[in-house]
C-alpha cells in the first residue's frame, strides 16, 4: 500500500506562530541544521503545530520544572 503526502501545515501557519517555533529553534538544541528542516521534521514526526505551540508554551511556563528536550520526551510524559 502506498502512503499518500499530506501538506505540510507549517507552511502555512501565520507569521507570529512560525516566529515562535523559529525562536524555540534557535533556542533548543535540535537534530536539524535550519528550520525549514526542522519544520520538514515535525511534519515528518506526526506533530502538528497546535502541539509543537504547546509544548514551547509548556516549557516557557515551566518556570524551573521540568522540561523536555524532545517532542517524543514529552509525549512519554504525558501518557505516563
Amino acid at each position: 500500500m502506498s502512503k499518500t503526502k499530506t501538506a505540510n501545515p507549517f507552511d502555512y501557519l501565520p507569521e507570529d506562530k512560525l516566529e515562535i517555533i523559529r525562536k524555540d529553534f534557535e533556542k533548543g538544541n535540535y537534530r536539524s541544521d535550519t528550520f525549514e528542516k526542522h519544520l520538514k521534521s515535525l511534519h515528518e514526526d506526526d506533530m502538528i503545530p497546535e502541539e509543537v505551540l504547546d509544548i514551547i508554551e509548556f516549557r516557557s511556563s515551566a518556570d524551573g520544572k521540568k522540561t523536555f528536550k524532545t517532542s517524543d520526551e514529552f509525549i512519554k510524559w504525558l501518557n505516563k
